[in-house]
C-alpha cells in the first residue's frame, strides 16, 4: 500500500477522527476557562439550516481547507447522545484511546501522566494488520475544560510520520434540545518536503480516484463534484474519526468488558454507508485486527497499573 496513503489515514487521529480522536485545544492567552461555550452555542444557531438538510444520513457538515503546508478539516454534527454521557466518555484519556484504537492506522494507544501533564502515547502503523510492536510512537498532550454546560479536548503532538508536523484536534460539545448534544470537531495539520513528495506520488497513483466529502460543484447532469487530492484526504481522516467518537458514545451504556467489541462493530457499519471513501476490503480481516489490538493495550495497561 503506498505511504503517503497511509500516512493520510493515520494523520486524524483519532477519530481519531478521528479526528478528526485524534492535538488539542490550546486555549488562547487572553481566554478563560469556559469562553468557549458561547461560541459553541452560537455556532449550533448558524449550522443547524445545514445539519437538517444533511446528505450525510446524519445531521452533520464537513469541510476542509489548504492554506499552504496546513491543511484542516472541520466537522460540526449534532449527536444522539446526552451531553453527560458525552462529557464522561470524552474527558477520559482511556475513552480516547478506545476511540483511537476504531481507527486503521493505530495499534497502540495508553494514557500517561505526571505531575505536570496529561498525554496520550499512540502507536502509528502503515497497515490495519501490523502489530502494536511494529508501531510508530507519536506523543499528544491531553488537555480537557469541562464546564457543567460544554465541554472541550485538546490534542496536540509537534511531530508525525513523513515530516508531518503540528498536529492539533479539538473538540467542544454543548448539550441541545431533546437530550442531544452539538459538537465541533477541527483538526489540522502541517506537512514537510518528504510528505509533499509522497504526496504528489500517491495523488499521481493510488489515490488519483479517491474524493472526500465536501461539494466542489455540480457536474453537467447535475450530480456533486466531490473535492479529492489532500483535501479529500483530511476529510476522509476527519469522517472516520467522527464515526469513531459517535459510535463509542452509543455504546455508553454497556459495560467496559463489551463496550470496545460493540463500537467496532457500529463503527464498520459506520464506514459502510459511505463506500466511495471510507471502504475497508476485507473488514472482517479487519475487526480481528482491531479486537487484538485493544486486548493487547489493555493487557499492558493492567501490567503497568
Amino acid at each position: 500500500m503506498n505511504q503517503f496513503s497511509e500516512w493520510s489515514r493515520c494523520a486524524i487521529i483519532a477519530l481519531a477522527i478521528i479526528a478528526g480522536v485524534v492535538s488539542t485545544s490550546s486555549r488562547s492567552a487572553d481566554a478563560t476557562p469556559g469562553d468557549f461555550v458561547a461560541a459553541t452555542q452560537a455556532a449550533y444557531v448558524d449550522a443547524r439550516p445545514q445539519l437538517e438538510n444533511s446528505p450525510f444520513h446524519r445531521p452533520l457538515s464537513i469541510d476542509s481547507e489548504q492554506s499552504g503546508a496546513r491543511l484542516t478539516g472541520s466537522i460540526e454534527a449534532r449527536l444522539d447522545a446526552p451531553f453527560a454521557d458525552v462529557a464522561k466518555s470524552l474527558s477520559d484519556a482511556d475513552g480516547w484511546c478506545r476511540i483511537m484504537l476504531l481507527m486503521p492506522n493505530i495499534a497502540d494507544c495508553h494514557g500517561t501522566a505526571d505531575r505536570y501533564a496529561h498525554a496520550l502515547s499512540v502507536g502509528l502503523v502503515r497497515k490495519f494488520d501490523d502489530a502494536p510492536r511494529a508501531a510508530t510512537p507519536v506523543r499528544f498532550s491531553f488537555d480537557v475544560d469541562a464546564q457543567p454546560d460544554g465541554l472541550q479536548v485538546s490534542l496536540e503532538a509537534p511531530n508525525g510520520p513523513l515530516g508531518t508536523r503540528n498536529y492539533r484536534i479539538r473538540l467542544q460539545a454543548v448539550p441541545v434540545a431533546d437530550g442531544q448534544t452539538f459538537i465541533t470537531l477541527r483538526y489540522s495539520d502541517e506537512y514537510g518536503w518528504a510528505a509533499r513528495m509522497a504526496a504528489r506520488v500517491y495523488m499521481a497513483t493510488s489515490g488519483a480516484d479517491k474524493i472526500g466529502f465536501s461539494s466542489s460543484g455540480t457536474s453537467a447532469d447535475g450530480k456533486p463534484q466531490y473535492v479529492g487530492g489532500l483535501r479529500g484526504a483530511i476529510e476522509r481522516n476527519a469522517m472516520r474519526c467522527y464515526l469513531a467518537i459517535e459510535t463509542y458514545l452509543s455504546t455508553a451504556k454497556l459495560d467496559d468488558d463489551a463496550r470496545f467489541g460493540a463500537a467496532l462493530q457500529r463503527w464498520t457499519q459506520a464506514i459502510a454507508e459511505y463506500p466511495a471513501q471510507l471502504a475497508e476490503e476485507d473488514i472482517d480481516a479487519y475487526r480481528r485486527a482491531k479486537l487484538r489490538d485493544a486486548a493487547a493495550a489493555a493487557s499492558d495497561a493492567g501490567a503497568s497499573s
